[in-house]
């Protein structure tokens, strides 16, 4: 019949799920205004998401910023409330993102922020992510001593059920728990975050990352984090399989140190100057480090599970720099058992240049590759790009090929534009190779060899 009513037959189980379609818990809340049955069931969600972006009654230029910020709150906080009313079924997921314009004041923040991760506590979460986006001028610069309102976790009693949780909390100064525990935690992303070192919270972020406080951390990123004034952060987790740090790093150098006898991937991008970097982790299997310039490395013993890595190499640079030393040090331990590697290799080209003057000019990189072999005898597949034709690549190419017994896969790629400048034929300037035969790619000056059994 037409204009039937076909909701109202299905049964309250599947009204909730189709209520959990719903990309935010507003949208699901006001369900309760369609009937008397529609009142309490979106108060049964297994998983609340809150998102300020997503509702138009709270954009900022409704009432202006503070009364929006305001409203938002109350409003989360309202349903969270009603939601604790009804104890089963139990929340799993719980994900606030709250963004924060101007004049909001920094303490009306803080306070939404310390009360949700309480929430979160309190109604027993599996997952937790609390996502802020906050106006630059909240954020304190490095090298500025003028505090900005904190968020206080300390007393923060940490839960025993959650088990992935990701704070990003767009930029502002946290007070670490100093007696929290996470028993079930299994994966944690930490972003944004001013770590407010001043207070003695270095040591309390050794601690929160530690066996001690999450014996079950699996996985763990830290990205863009402020470790101000901290003269050493030390990770030991004895569960923990992934690390990610991502543009970490303080006011100065400081040391860092791994104790992670789990770890099979490790992930350093742009991890600040680290001045001493200690690696004790026997059973890693892939490495990327990119951007980062420690001024000393320490691997504990060998790394003999090691199947990929990925480091950088500069072309050009003052010799006592020692840019190239610290991924020099991880081919050295890893060579002999990593098959996939990949280098990126940054060239210096300067720009403008009116005059040049040359004294004493010598290679730092003639031919002595013979006498320096790379023992790369597990390698399978190889890739040199964006070669500019030159002498030392091909002796380079030969030293890394002649000890790779176990090849499957090589790929080299020549810049176009050296290329041209060189006059020289790209295809007289590739290695010989036995057990197969190379062949051109698609792509302009781009060469392949796969191995082929007899």
């Amino acid at each position: 019949m037409r204009g039937a009513d076909l909701i109202s037959d299905l049964c309250d189980d599947v009204l909730v799920r189709i209520l959990e379609l719903l990309p935010d818990a507003g949208d699901a809340a006001r369900t309760a205004a369609l009937s008397r049955r529609w009142r309490g069931l979106w108060t049964r969600l297994p998983a609340l998401r809150f998102d300020s972006g997503s509702r138009p009654e709270f954009s900022a230029g409704n009432g202006g910023a503070h009364a929006t910020a305001l409203r938002y709150v109350a409003f989360v906080d309202d349903a969270l409330a009603l939601r604790a009313a009804k104890p089963e079924p139990a929340v799993e997921h719980l994900a606030i993102s709250f963004a924060v314009k101007r004049p909001v004041p920094p303490r009306v923040v803080v306070e939404a922020a310390q009360e949700w991760i309480h929430d979160a506590v309190r109604h027993a979460v599996r997952s937790f992510t609390l996502e802020l986006h906050l106006p630059m001028d909240y954020i304190r610069k490095p090298g500025m001593t003028k505090e900005k309102s904190a968020m206080v976790l300390d007393g923060f009693a940490g839960s025993a059920k959650l088990e992935t949780m990701r704070l990003a909390l767009g930029g502002a100064i946290v007070q670490l728990p100093a007696a929290a525990t996470f028993r079930s935690l299994t994966e944690l992303t930490l972003e944004a975050i001013d770590i407010n070192i001043a207070s003695g919270d270095g040591r309390l972020l050794d601690r929160l990352l530690s066996s001690a406080c999450c014996p079950q951390l699996q996985k763990l990123r830290l990205k863009e984090l402020m470790l101000a004034w901290q003269d050493k952060f030390l990770l030991e987790a004895c569960s923990l399989l992934e690390l990610s740090c991502e543009d970490v790093g303080g006011l100065g150098p400081y040391d860092m140190e791994l104790r992670t006898p789990s770890l099979r991937v490790l992930r350093m991008v742009s991890i600040g100057v680290p001045g001493e970097f200690k690696i004790s982790a026997p059973r890693l299997e892939e490495i990327v480090f990119l951007q980062c310039l420690p001024l000393y490395i320490e691997v504990d013993g060998e790394l003999p599970c090691m199947r990929s890595l990925k480091v950088e190499l500069y072309s050009h640079g003052y010799a006592e720099a020692g840019q190239n030393d610290f991924s020099i040090s991880l081919l050295t331990a890893c060579c002999t058992s990593v098959r996939c590697l990949d280098v990126d290799l940054h060239v210096t080209e300067e720009q403008d240049v009116g005059t040049l003057e040359l004294h004493n000019f010598l290679c730092d990189h003639p031919d002595y590759w013979k006498l320096h072999d790379i023992s790369l005898a597990r390698l399978q597949e190889v890739e040199f790009m964006g070669l500019a034709g030159t002498d030392c690549e091909l002796r380079f190419m030969q030293a890394v090929l002649r000890t790779s017994t176990q090849l499957q896969k090589v790929t080299v790629s020549f810049d176009p534009e050296y290329m041209m400048k060189s006059g020289r034929d790209a295809i007289a300037l590739i290695p010989p190779l036995r057990g197969g035969k190379w062949t051109p790619r698609s792509a302009y000056l781009s060469y392949e060899w796969k191995y082929c059994p007899e």
